[in-house]
């Protein structure tokens, strides 16, 4: 009777999230075909659109087909975001494992030859303050003295605190400026452990000194590469599926889109840059911090060198075939790794650059799902 009414409470469960789910993607489309003053009526491709997804157990929404159409071309495997989060993730990324890759604390310590943000200081789950080594800083936990602590941020230039689980879009992402006095943030707050103990799971972190390249488009923020990976079911092959370059307003520090900034393409085979920008709501704008995009020719320096590092860290991550990397390169052209996306796969900022998140392996993905979902 238990295990019955277990299963009972579990199938309830999922359908709930599986309709707030369809409703919050559904409503994101509407809100993306408002924008850019896109009819929401019919157009041709959408019965294939519909008959690709409707495999999966849900009514297949059409409004993502009307907007992203219209940048990815009449294809039918334009991905619905909820058959997306509710699906494929949930087959190619076992829930069981996104905590641990998702978990910034943890890099250094399951892939320690992957270069990250020099990092000042961590707290995990609560527990001690700790730094860069995993060690009790000082030796002292809690007990630390104010002294301590500021002389010991001195050998630091400017800090990032960021949490270090949970995080989306920039949430709770602070930075730090050093001044003669310690470190303050725009609201001229100082770091303190008062400040940093107030957080269960964090990482205080060295702010990257970014690449010229990277400095021009905007030099107020850095303006990380998000990178996309595909590991085949099939082969095993990892396929670097697409890109953009996130670039923040002048004057923010923070350079994703949910934040006022913009973001452009990535042509992964070469790495150049596409000749628009846009923003959230995939509207385009082609000058962005008075640089004109469709005129520019603009190429990431360093590419290949980048590539090589984005695969070798999706080797590290044996359980999660869909990753979506965020990379800064520095002043001495060493690419950083600043976070690892598991969960949320963003497919929106792929389509809207015309870029196909599976990099022509949809197919493929699709039957291995449907194929997982048989045999449960």
């Amino acid at each position: 009777m238990k295990k019955k009414l277990k299963k009972i409470l579990q199938f309830l469960w999922n359908l709930r999230r599986r309709r707030i789910a369809q409703r919050f993607y559904r409503i994101k489309s509407l809100k993306y075909l408002e924008k850019n003053n896109i009819s929401n009526e019919y157009i041709d491709g959408e019965n294939a659109y519909v008959a690709f997804w409707s495999r999966f157990p849900e009514k297949i929404e059409t409004e993502s087909y009307r907007f992203f159409s219209r940048y990815m071309g009449k294809v039918p495997h334009i991905v619905p975001e909820y058959i997306g989060e509710l699906y494929l993730e949930r087959y190619l990324n076992p829930v069981r494992y996104r905590d641990f890759y998702s978990d910034k604390n943890l890099y250094s310590q399951y892939m320690p030859h992957i270069n990250t943000p020099k990092t000042a200081l961590r707290r995990i789950d609560g527990g001690q303050l700790l730094n860069e080594n995993y060690d009790s800083f000082l030796n002292k936990g809690f007990s630390c003295s104010c002294e301590d602590f500021e002389s010991y941020l001195k050998k630091y230039q400017d800090l990032i605190f960021k949490p270090s689980v949970d995080t989306d879009s920039g949430v709770g992402v602070v930075k730090f400026f050093r001044k003669e006095n310690g470190f303050f943030n725009s609201n001229n707050e100082k770091l303190s452990l008062q400040y940093l103990m107030s957080s269960n799971d964090f990482i205080l972190q060295e702010a990257v000194q970014q690449h010229p390249f990277f400095s021009k488009l905007c030099d107020t923020s850095v303006n990380t590469m998000r990178l996309c990976l595909y590991r085949s079911v099939k082969t095993e092959q990892i396929h670097l599926t697409g890109g953009i370059v996130r670039i923040g307003r002048k004057g923010t520090f923070v350079d994703n889109a949910h934040a006022g900034g913009r973001f452009v393409g990535i042509n992964v085979s070469d790495g150049t840059l596409m000749k628009t920008t846009l923003d959230q709501y995939g509207c385009k704008t082609d000058v962005w911090n008075d640089i004109d995009y469709s005129h520019e020719k603009l190429k990431i320096p360093c590419w290949e060198k980048i590539r090589k590092f984005a695969l070798d860290v999706s080797l590290q991550n044996r359980h999660c075939r869909l990753i979506a990397l965020d990379i800064s390169l520095d002043v001495n052209e060493n690419p950083v790794l600043i976070e690892e996306n598991i969960g949320g796969f963003s497919y929106w900022l792929l389509e809207m650059t015309g870029q196909d998140p599976f990099g022509g392996f949809a197919n493929e993905v699709v039957e291995y799902c449907l194929k997982k979902m048989s045999e449960k």
